[in-house]
């Protein structure tokens, strides 16, 4: 739960973001969605390593610490980041989610030679560009 300090941010941030002509994100929404992709990246290694590299098999739980601890810190970093410029928890959960939408189709189709042009995945990132779209206008 936001403290009561943050509430008087939360009301201007609002009244900003209902203003006419809004603005696009600024650099540290950015910054937040890089860090998002490199921990949906870190986490695709996690758990799919073991599939695609032969070192990993059997290694599952190696992975899980190799991989997942610094991923969570750049969830966590790019976390606090995008909601501590947004004063809300609902933009940095569909940034998050719309960042994983670069690194995962790359490294499926990279790795496992899973094509990510079929038109229920396009249709996907047309629908996850919308959202994030809609919730970097300002």
């Amino acid at each position: 739960m936001l403290s009561g300090q943050t509430t008087p941010l939360l009301m201007v941030r609002t009244l900003e973001n209902l203003s006419p002509g809004g603005q696009m994100m600024n650099i540290i929404y950015w910054k937040a969605i890089a860090l998002f992709m490199t921990g949906h990246a870190l986490s695709w290694f996690q758990l799919n390593s073991h599939m695609v590299f032969d070192w990993w098999k059997g290694k599952e739980y190696l992975a899980v610490l190799v991989f997942g601890v610094p991923a969570g810190f750049m969830f966590l970093f790019g976390w606090v980041m995008a909601a501590g410029e947004s004063g809300e928890l609902w933009m940095p959960r569909f940034l998050a989610f719309c960042a994983s939408w670069v690194p995962f189709p790359l490294l499926t189709w990279y790795f496992m030679n899973e094509t990510p042009f079929t038109w229920k995945t396009i249709t996907c990132f047309f629908l996850a560009c919308c959202i994030l779209g809609v919730q970097l206008w300002r």
